[in-house]
C-alpha cells in the first residue's frame, strides 16, 4: 500500500457493508481512495474531500476517476492529505477507545440512577 499512488477499491453492492477497514488502512497511509458506494461507504467517505465513490456497475465512471487522479498529482495528493486527516481524527484506535469510555460512562452513570 505504501508503494501506490492510489487505492481502487472495487466493491460489490451487498446489504453488509464490505472494504471499509481496507478504506481506513488506504487513508492512514496517506493513499487517495476510489470506492464503490455500497453500504457502509458513506459512513467513511466524504466523496470528493476525503476520496472520491462511485456508483455500483458503473465501469466508465470507475475508468474516468482512476484516469483523473492518475493525471491529477495535486487532486491525489489533496485527497490523500485529507483522508489521512480524516481517518486519523475519526478511525483510529484512540477515538474508538475514547468514544467507547464515554458510552460506558454513560452506561454505568445511568445505571446508578
Amino acid at each position: 500500500m505504501e508503494e501506490c499512488e492510489f487505492m481502487v477499491i472495487p466493491l460489490l453492492e451487498t446489504k453488509c457493508s464490505t472494504g471499509q477497514r481496507v478504506m481506513e488502512a488506504a487513508m492512514s497511509c496517506e493513499r487517495a481512495v476510489i470506492i464503490t458506494n455500497t453500504a457502509g461507504t458513506e459512513d467513511y467517505m466524504i466523496n470528493g474531500e476525503t476520496g472520491v465513490t462511485v456508483e455500483p456497475g458503473d465501469v466508465q465512471v470507475l475508468r474516468n476517476a482512476i484516469d483523473l487522479l492518475w493525471r491529477d498529482k495535486q487532486l491525489r495528493e489533496r485527497l490523500a492529505r485529507q483522508g489521512r486527516e480524516h481517518a486519523l481524527k475519526h478511525f483510529s484506535n484512540e477515538t474508538y477507545a475514547k468514544a467507547f469510555l464515554v458510552h460506558l460512562k454513560r452506561v454505568l452513570n445511568s445505571k446508578k440512577a
